[in-house]
């Protein structure tokens, strides 16, 4: 409600404090509002803002890692347990509820929050992080430096590290040295039965799902290498 006073100043009841203030205590866009804010009101309100923004989210110390972690970083069902596990040590321990293991390659027993969720799964075959940023940088380090070597009897192998099977060039030749080492065995080229058994046998063994009619390098029903 706008009213002048007796210096005929227009004047404004402000709906924060409740006091009449005058024309030059509110903002243009205030005064011009029906339910206005003086200026001291505003500035107070923006402060109170600006301090709710930067509070700090509730944390709460993992029981199994020891950490404190913000409650995001917990399960919903794990935030009002004594106990609560964060989100990553509970997807560990519904893998496996070992709090230790050995890591693979340099054998030294680690506690799981030193494996990633993708490790932790492979059982007594997990490698740490250290191993795995190792052997992401061999990997890295590899690239356009290696290629196929082909001996005199038809296996192939990776150049720099005489693999047949490689996972630091990630390169894989064991269909390919099966059917070599079946022509050598024969002395003879296979035919065609022959050659469709062993991609048989080998895939049944590495528990892959073949589809005649799907491209088996790209899942594709037509395959756009072939035709």
């Amino acid at each position: 409600m706008m009213k002048k006073s007796q210096q005929s100043r227009p004047t404004k009841v402000c709906v924060g404090c409740r006091k009449s203030v005058t024309k030059a205590g509110y903002a243009k866009r205030q005064w011009k509002n029906e339910k206005s804010k003086c200026q001291e009101c505003t500035a107070e309100s923006s402060a109170n803002t600006a301090a709710t923004h930067n509070e700090q989210p509730p944390t709460k110390t993992c029981a199994q890692c020891n950490k404190i972690r913000e409650k995001g970083q917990f399960p919903k069902k794990q935030w009002n347990r004594e106990d609560a596990l964060c989100r990553l040590c509970f997807e560990l321990t519904i893998i496996s509820e070992e709090m230790t293991r050995q890591c693979n390659q340099c054998k030294v027993e680690y506690p799981r929050n030193e494996y990633s969720i993708f490790q932790w799964e492979k059982g007594a075959d997990a490698l740490c992080h250290g191993c795995c940023d190792s052997l992401t940088k061999k990997c890295l380090d590899s690239v356009d430096k290696t290629e196929m070597k082909v001996l005199e009897n038809g296996l192939s192998f990776c150049s720099l590290h005489d693999l047949e099977c490689c996972d630091i060039c990630m390169m894989d030749f064991t269909l390919t040295n099966l059917f070599a080492r079946e022509r050598a065995a024969l002395g003879r080229d296979l035919t065609d039965a022959e050659h469709e058994a062993i991609i048989a046998e080998y895939y049944a063994d590495s528990g892959i799902r073949i589809n005649p009619k799907i491209c088996i390098l790209d899942g594709q029903s037509i395959c756009p290498r072939s035709g």
